[in-house]
């Protein structure tokens, strides 16, 4: 009855032994990749076939190990330092968002590893930037930061896409120039202010000059028109006076006779006492 019971026993031990090994062997052979990753096969120490998309995957664990690599956007900054065509030192942060291709990501892991961004991204983008820097003065930067954002963008896109990696954005943070650089720019912008406070002001000289002139040639042309009023009216007025005085002699002449007959009229008879010579002279017709 013993013997029975220990052999019941170890038949136990034995199954629920099985069946752990066998969920160890299994748990070994099954690999889940997880969203935003792709699994490289490595067999034997070497990566074979094509990179296995996300979701649960049957592996060999003797032979074949599967290396996750991360096809997620990231997001990395690089200082850069760089010299301008007009030889000004100038630091820049460029931010990066970056993807490896699911389909270059074998080949990737292949050549460099995990560690890509240290080894290839990094220095091309810190290369890529001295490059381009060196195609545009110091002001240029400045002015001209959309131009470069562009000319960037593109050298790493063809640069990095070399390796399998995707650029997908860049930015440029604020750029830092020498000491030096920063008071020559500071000196520049208050002479160009100043130069364009000038110009105002000129324009201002000029705009009240022209006024004044307009309002002294209304003002002229007023006193014009006021004199040719003035003399439109006395030689109005003089007209006037000349065919009244032309009407009275012609009336007088025609009306002489009705002029000696009132005169009669009202003659009472005596002569004149005086009589008028020159102007300053009075005859007595008495004497």
């Amino acid at each position: 009855m013993a013997s029975g019971e220990s052999q019941h026993t170890a038949l136990w031990i034995g199954t629920i032994v099985c069946l752990v090994l066998i969920g160890f062997g299994v748990s070994k052979t099954v690999r889940i990749v997880q969203p935003g990753t792709v699994g490289v096969p490595v067999v034997f120490g070497k990566v074979t076939g094509e990179p296995v998309e996300e979701g649960l995957h049957f592996v060999n664990p003797i032979t074949t190990v599967l290396e996750i690599v991360d096809v997620k956007t990231q997001l990395q900054s690089v200082d850069a330092n760089a010299a301008t065509k007009d030889l000004q030192d100038v630091k820049s942060t460029v931010a990066v968002n970056y993807s490896v291709e699911r389909a270059q990501a074998g080949k990737l892991f292949q050549t460099v590893g995990r560690d890509y961004y240290q080894k290839v991204v990094q220095p091309i983008v810190m290369e890529a930037f001295k490059a381009e820097s060196a195609r545009y003065t110091a002001e240029e930067l400045i002015t001209q930061r959309t131009e470069l954002s562009a000319s960037l963008l593109s050298s790493l896109t063809a640069a990095l896409g070399k390796r399998g990696i995707t650029v997908e954005a860049i930015s440029l943070t604020q750029f830092e120039f020498s000491q030096e650089f920063n008071a020559a720019i500071e000196k520049k912008i208050i002479a160009e202010q100043e130069a364009l406070q000038a110009k105002n002001e000129l324009e201002k000289t000029k705009v009240e000059a022209q006024k004044a002139e307009e309002q002294a040639r209304g003002q002229a042309l007023a006193r014009k028109a006021e004199a040719e009023g003035e003399a439109e009216a006395i030689r109005m007025k003089a007209e006037a006076q000349a065919e009244a005085n032309t009407k009275l002699a012609e009336s007088l002449q025609e009306n002489k006779n009705v002029l000696i007959y009132e005169a009669i009229q009202k003659w009472d008879g005596k002569l004149p006492t005086h009589l008028f010579g020159t102007p300053t002279q009075v005859i007595d017709v008495n004497k």
